[in-house]
């Protein structure tokens, strides 16, 4: 049974499992938003947007990507590792969804809504450094 205890997500990385990187939960990430990621060893930390998410339960794990001195940077994270301590929405990327915008939905205004990236997985942001500098503009 202390196996167990040690191989099972902590009840911190089961909220997380459970809100940020859910698929249907009203407060998850979607690519396209920025995040940064409280680390137990050096780096202490990384930023950067968040390209793609792999929801395996408790092997979830998360794609983040910045460029550090005009080098493309990526690095993957799995939700459960003891070395994640804390993962931090800076900003969330503007996806359309829920649709309850309060005035009926108005045409006009799921356009408004619906400015964002379209796409689940962000790979096309590795070929065009200016996409990147406008999605990751509060990143350092």
């Amino acid at each position: 049974m202390a196996y167990l205890q040690h191989t099972l997500p902590s009840t911190e990385k089961q909220k997380l499992i459970g809100t940020l990187f859910s698929k249907s939960h009203p407060d998850r990430v979607r690519p396209g938003s920025v995040l940064t990621v409280n680390l137990a060893h050096a780096p202490t930390s990384f930023s950067g947007v968040l390209i793609s998410v792999r929801r395996r339960g408790p092997d979830t794990s998360f794609v983040l990507r910045n460029v550090v001195q005009r080098t493309g940077v990526e690095m993957q994270f799995f939700v459960n590792s003891p070395h994640v301590k804390d993962v931090v929405v800076v900003s969330r990327a503007g996806g359309g969804g829920g649709g309850s915008s309060g005035n009926g939905g108005a045409p006009a205004d799921r356009k408004k809504q619906r400015k964002g990236l379209k796409k689940a997985k962000l790979f096309y942001l590795r070929d065009s450094p200016e996409r990147m500098t406008s999605a990751s503009a509060g990143v350092r």
